[in-house]
């Protein structure tokens, strides 16, 4: 199982081919010699007797029988080829893929399809359902695209409809829509930039809907959870989820993403929601076991807090699955 922010060299794997219905072909024979086994004579009784005693030595002796390895090419002339240009520089472009092939590409990925394997198969069946090209070579890349040429179709379609190359300019284009479209939701968006004396301000974000707000304040006075949902993911920024139980499940009631994992950042962000629920005060909060988080929470929520996680590792023993540490950090106002 490969780790967080690990990630694997993809190896491109270019078109087999663009020639459709060639007839000309490239043979390789693989052959072995056995010199000491050479026929004076090419009769019958003297190929018979020479196989004889090599499958013999072959079978009882095999590190003292000395054979050579050879690879026989035999290569095509032009006139075997067909339906292809074979002369000019046109001959050694590949073949363009089809521009309604492309075109579907950009319109599925502005659907929200992301996944390279998810995408071949939609162009697949585009091709086949509403090209009607039934009986096309699958290996013509015209109309079946490789891997490779699907993620940059992909990645083409969603660079023309970004604003900026920058981020952080794409994401406050985001929060202007956001503000004309959801009005009552609650934002905070700050850039990471220097003032003009030399001081640095991190990068931070936070939202929560209107109906997330409506949730904290019903439910979040008992119990809160602060999910680093990040480290689950392969993302450099950490995200970060406030969750509440509601009478039906868990719902994540704000998100806020931060520059660095320090006590700092989160603090900053926790007093944000503060400001936008003033009657947010919770008696008992759950966090992963990060120092970070739980500074942060006890500067935020200023009071006396009883700290479990060193009880409840000392009754889970010496385990270290992250799975079971995450509910090491328990705090109970008095």
């Amino acid at each position: 199982m490969k780790e967080d922010h690990v990630f694997a060299k993809r190896r491109n794997l270019l078109q087999p081919s663009k020639k459709q219905g060639c007839t000309a072909t490239i043979c390789v024979s693989h052959i072995v010699r056995f010199p000491d086994f050479k026929i004076t004579e090419n009769t019958e009784w003297r190929r018979t007797a020479n196989s004889k005693l090599l499958r013999n030595s072959l079978s009882s002796n095999l590190d003292n029988v000395q054979g050579v390895v050879e690879y026989h090419v035999r290569f095509p002339n032009k006139e075997d080829h067909c339906n292809h240009p074979t002369e000019g520089q046109v001959a050694f472009l590949p073949e363009p893929v089809e521009p309604r092939v492309v075109e579907k590409i950009a319109e599925l990925t502005r659907c929200g399809v992301r996944s390279v394997s998810e995408m071949i198969q939609h162009v697949n069946s585009f091709v086949r359902n509403e090209l009607l090209l039934t009986g096309e070579d699958e290996n013509r890349r015209r109309f079946f695209p490789t891997a490779q040429d699907i993620r940059n179709a992909m990645t083409k379609a969603k660079l023309e409809n970004r604003s900026s190359k920058n981020d952080q300019e794409n994401l406050k284009t985001i929060l202007e829509q956001w503000e004309k479209t959801e009005p009552e939701d609650k934002v905070y968006y700050r850039e990471a930039s220097h003032t003009e004396e030399g001081e640095r301000k991190d990068f931070l974000f936070c939202y929560q809907a209107k109906w997330q707000q409506r949730l904290l304040n019903r439910y979040g006075n008992d119990l809160c959870l602060l999910d680093a949902t990040y480290r689950t993911v392969k993302y450099a920024l950490p995200l970060f989820f406030l969750c509440v139980r509601t009478n039906v499940n868990y719902a994540v009631v704000g998100t806020f993403m931060t520059e660095h994992e320090n006590e700092g950042s989160i603090y900053e962000a926790i007093e944000v929601f503060k400001s936008w629920n003033p009657l947010w005060k919770p008696n008992n909060f759950l966090t992963d076991y990060c120092l970070a988080e739980i500074n942060a929470l006890e500067r935020a929520f200023a009071g006396r807090f009883i700290i479990l996680y060193e009880i409840v590792k000392e009754m889970l023993g010496s385990t270290t699955d992250r799975h079971v540490v995450i509910a090491l950090s328990l705090y109970i106002t008095l």
